[in-house]
């Protein structure tokens, strides 16, 4: 791992203690397949990676059952690592998020990942920071000058056609359901079309589900 860094507080002469930081990237996945992402944190974490749910999670840590998109540790802690595991995830960019805190005494923060699925940091020496030297690169912001929104949902028959607003009719999107706003999947087989100045049309094949809820959002292919 490369030297530690200081934190931006200590350099602007802010407080050592009783603070929060959020941070935010755009990950890129060279590859299909498991990935392991840790978090190495002096008090306790959230951390999102937005549109792919943790398998399960291990160390110190734990999966947010009600949203599976996050793990955490939700109280205050020492020196401690955990790992989530997420399977079978596409090539891409994913957006993460890292809420985390310092209440008193050392503060430390550390994001890094390893291809495969690995429940303990002694099981592969191929960790490497995200952002970090050999570690998965930070892609570019892809966030938009206004939101991806729905206009209209209709379902006839197996047939559902979503109108949306988004800031790149022609760029590539990725269509998600879910049956209870905790657990969403990838729509396969769905098709995506510019409808008009600003608005994009997506049309899939579903299977008979009396309620499914849908969310869209744009996504970036790996480079």
């Amino acid at each position: 791992m490369p030297d530690d860094l200081p934190l931006p507080a200590e350099t602007s002469g802010l407080t050592e203690n009783d603070f929060v930081i959020v941070a935010r990237g755009n990950v890129v996945i060279p590859r299909p397949g498991d990935w392991t992402i840790g978090v190495h944190t002096d008090e306790g974490f959230a951390l999102r990676f937005k549109g792919a749910p943790f398998a399960s999670v291990h160390g110190n840590g734990e999966r947010d059952e009600n949203f599976p998109e996050y793990m955490m540790h939700q109280v205050n802690t020492a020196d401690s690592d955990t790992r989530g595991i997420l399977r079978n995830l596409p090539a891409g960019v994913y957006e993460i998020e890292l809420l985390s805190w310092e209440r008193a005494g050392t503060a430390s923060y550390e994001i890094y990942a390893a291809e495969g699925a690995f429940e303990e940091d002694a099981a592969t020496e191929d960790w490497r920071l995200i952002g970090g030297a050999e570690g998965l690169a930070l892609a570019a912001p892809v966030a938009p000058a206004t939101p991806t929104r729905f206009l209209t949902i209709k379902k006839t028959g197996n047939l559902v056609t979503l109108d949306f607003e988004t800031p790149r009719p022609a760029g590539p999107h990725v269509l998600q359901s879910s049956p209870d706003l905790v657990n969403w999947s990838n729509v396969v087989n769905v098709t995506f079309s510019p409808n008009g100045a600003g608005m994009a049309r997506g049309s899939a094949t579903v299977a008979g589900e009396p309620f499914q809820f849908y969310r869209i959002f744009l996504s970036n292919p790996a480079p």
